[in-house]
């Protein structure tokens, strides 16, 4: 392990501009991590690297862009407690969002994950906590600038929100926007319905205005990527049509994160509040009073 005043490393990573210390990267400026350049790299082993300054309300957000992925390569991004020795997410109070799978786990290896969108190459991966709490605080995943995820994040001590790279399997070089590098941080006020958060399965009709389920897969949800608040208390659901099969609509209530593949022991929306129309063709408001 290698742990300087800048950085806890583990495993066969280089830093290409090391000389940059994180209190002196300059605003804007990226960093290029390498993995697995020499010949007896062990791909078998994980490989970490951590900026030893937690994310905070200040500077709550940091952002990757993958150079290089080899096929059998496995990426992990996320936030995570400085004695990990797991991919992010995998790890008690981790969070990490996984490259060959897409599913983006929360200290459990099999269960309560959610199921995101594989990354690689060219993509651009971000991790912003949006909310700091007392319990839990949220994280709001964006993959190539669009949000894809909402998790929970179970740490309490806020003093433990290192960011976290976690590598195994193959070569990757990433490019890394480390939370004081941030030049301005992504707008969550202002995300336009066509780009909440949405299952690869429903896709969004720009000509329309409409979320469209055109594979009939059931719960294929749509959800928004920030929560109810007193500048966004309410929104409205326009339903144009329903099953021809069983005159089922869409459900539309409140959740507190993204749907979970496989589910735990509740299902997203009929253990929290929720409401089934069955109108064609007709508008309903949901609001919460603050």
């Amino acid at each position: 392990m290698n742990t300087d005043t800048c950085y806890r490393i583990i495993g066969d990573i280089i830093i290409k501009n090391k000389s940059l210390a994180i209190d002196e990267i300059r605003k804007n400026k990226t960093v290029d991590i390498s993995y697995g350049n020499r010949k007896a790299t062990n791909f078998n082993k994980i490989a970490i690297i951590q900026t030893l300054q937690p994310l905070t309300s200040k500077t709550p957000y940091f952002v990757i862009k993958v150079q290089r992925y080899d096929p059998n390569a496995i990426l992990s991004i996320g936030i995570a407690p400085l004695d990990i020795d797991k991919h992010s997410g995998l790890y008690n109070n981790s969070l990490g969002y996984h490259s060959h799978t897409g599913r983006i786990y929360t200290s459990w290896k099999a269960h309560a994950n959610t199921l995101g969108r594989p990354y690689g190459k060219d993509n651009t991966i971000g991790i912003y906590v949006t909310y700091f709490g007392e319990q839990h605080s949220t994280v709001l995943i964006f993959y190539d600038n669009l949000p894809i995820a909402t998790r929970y994040h179970f740490e309490e001590n806020k003093e433990r929100y290192f960011p976290t790279i976690t590598f195994s399997g193959g070569h990757i070089d990433v490019s890394v926007l480390w939370p004081n590098a941030i030049e301005q941080l992504p707008s969550i006020t202002d995300i336009p319905v066509c780009q909440w958060i949405r299952a690869s399965s429903s896709s969004y009709n720009s000509k329309t205005g409409y979320f469209e389920n055109l594979s009939k897969v059931p719960d294929s949800s749509i959800q928004s990527p920030v929560s109810l608040c007193k500048s966004f208390s309410y929104f409205i659901v326009t339903q144009e049509e329903v099953s021809s099969l069983d005159g089922k609509g869409a459900s539309v209530g409140l959740a507190t994160f993204s749907p979970l593949k496989p589910t735990t022991t509740y299902s997203l929306m009929k253990d929290f509040y929720t409401w089934f129309p069955k109108i064609k063709s007709n508008s309903f408001c949901l609001k919460k009073h603050f």
